[in-house]
């Protein structure tokens, strides 16, 4: 219940109690216990503290896996931290963890909500780069960011790039909604009202 509610001190007091208990019979903690509690961090969009249980599971010997770097980002999506979304999915990437889309796609929705459209598109292709092929969620993210920037121009170049690389990543609601938002913000308002 507080992983759902994003209540990190309550998960916390959980995991000290749980440690405790394993401690005395001389087991260490699973890390699904830790993932759990970066689970609500996540939520909770406190990369501050998702980021130190992190830490702290390195120094338990706990080792990460696929699940908690892809809370620890999700954390950094919720907050807007690029930097540290970016910086998490390479220390993911550095500890042999291979990074989907999903990973991706939390340090695009941090670039997005910054309205960072360069850097969300540069994102993207760096996803291509390495095999993974952007799915329309991920696309999605781009149009937030031109939208949020308010670059119509980059929003539409955006659409119709997708439109045309169906049914690869075939635009939806969302795509349409993102592109029309970025147009009407920019004051383009027949080409809003187009979509």
């Amino acid at each position: 219940a507080c992983s759902r509610q994003g209540d990190v001190p309550a998960a916390e007091a959980i995991l000290a109690r749980l440690s405790r208990a394993v401690e005395a019979v001389g087991e260490p903690l699973a890390v699904g216990s830790f993932n759990a509690v970066v689970r609500t961090c996540a939520v909770a969009g406190d990369v501050g503290a998702a980021s130190r249980w992190l830490a702290e599971m390195g120094r338990m010997k706990v080792v990460p896996n696929h699940m908690t770097y892809r809370h620890v980002l999700e954390a950094c999506a919720q907050a807007g931290a690029t930097s540290q979304a970016e910086a998490g999915l390479f220390g993911m990437v550095r500890e042999g963890q291979e990074p989907s889309s999903e990973e991706f796609r939390s340090v695009l929705r941090a670039c997005a909500s910054r309205g960072d459209g360069p850097r969300t598109e540069a994102w993207l292709s760096r996803m291509e780069a390495v095999g993974e092929a952007p799915n329309v969620l991920c696309h999605n993210a781009a149009l937030a960011a031109h939208a949020r920037a308010r670059d119509a121009g980059a929003a539409l170049a955006k659409l119709r790039a997708l439109e045309a690389a169906a049914p690869c990543a075939q635009p939806d609601a969302a795509s349409y909604a993102s592109a029309a938002t970025a147009c009407a913000a920019a004051m383009r308002l027949p080409e809003a009202e187009a979509l």
